[in-house]
């Protein structure tokens, strides 16, 4: 992981900011559950059952977001199964409207972009990578913190790893993870953009756990539009944090 000192750090989510992910999400989860049904023979419905019987198990730790990790405990090779689902489904992803320009406005006026994600690093990567997205200074992710962003430690864990960083914003669709960072970071402007992500569209019973959100100050948006208005209304102010 790059270590940085000098340039000051705008933090973005991946998925919902980012990228769009809804409805690749959807087609990796349906090709992985396929492949344990063929590979274990099971029908699809009882291999639904297990996929989101192994989610439920592990709700509240970072090893929910590791579909490698479930395959292995459900049988089958995790990280064959998974790279073959994501490169399978890597036509629906795209990029969420506007993006592209707040990463080239942040970039230009000599921000460093890290993304803190839930996902694993490499899965990330890989979005970005397909997307043809500048690869960010830093990805740091549940699996460099042994964490999620939900808690405390995942911020604790950044800070330990990068102790010279300029950190100004955080932009993120989840309000307990944005909470939880300003407990670490309590400088931070904290931006929530307003767009769903896709455990935002999971079933309460799968979904993954999150703490109640305590009342705290941040900036609402619902587009990049928006968000950029406000970066460029704050530039000055941020680079001087």
């Amino acid at each position: 992981m790059i270590r940085l000192t000098s340039l000051p750090l705008v933090l973005l989510d991946c998925d919902g900011v980012i990228v769009d992910n809804r409805r690749f999400e959807r087609r990796v989860t349906s090709i992985v559950i396929e492949t344990i049904a063929k590979e274990s023979n099971f029908s699809v419905v009882e291999a639904k059952e297990n996929w989101e019987q192994d989610l439920r198990d592990t709700k509240g730790s970072p090893f929910w977001y590791d579909y490698a990790y479930h395959c292995d405990r459900l049988g089958v090779d995790g990280q064959s199964v998974v790279k073959n689902a994501h490169e399978r489904a890597s036509n629906l992803l795209s990029i969420v409207p506007g993006a592209q320009q707040t990463l080239a406005l942040l970039i230009k006026r000599g921000f460093a972009i890290g993304i803190v994600t839930d996902a694993t690093s490499w899965v990330v990567k890989f979005k970005l990578e397909t997307l043809g997205i500048v690869q960010p200074a830093i990805v740091f992710s549940s699996s460099n913190a042994q964490a999620t962003k939900a808690s405390s430690a995942y911020w604790r864990k950044l800070s330990q790893s990068q102790p010279d960083i300029q950190l100004t914003t955080y932009v993120d669709n989840r309000q307990v993870n944005l909470v939880s960072a300003s407990r670490i970071f309590p400088t931070l402007n904290l931006v929530q953009f307003a767009m769903d992500e896709h455990v935002t569209t999971l079933s309460r019973s799968i979904a993954p756990k999150s703490e109640i959100a305590a009342t705290t100050s941040m900036l609402s948006v619902h587009n990049h539009a928006q968000l950029r208005s406000w970066f460029l209304s704050n530039l000055p102010e941020l680079v001087r944090k």
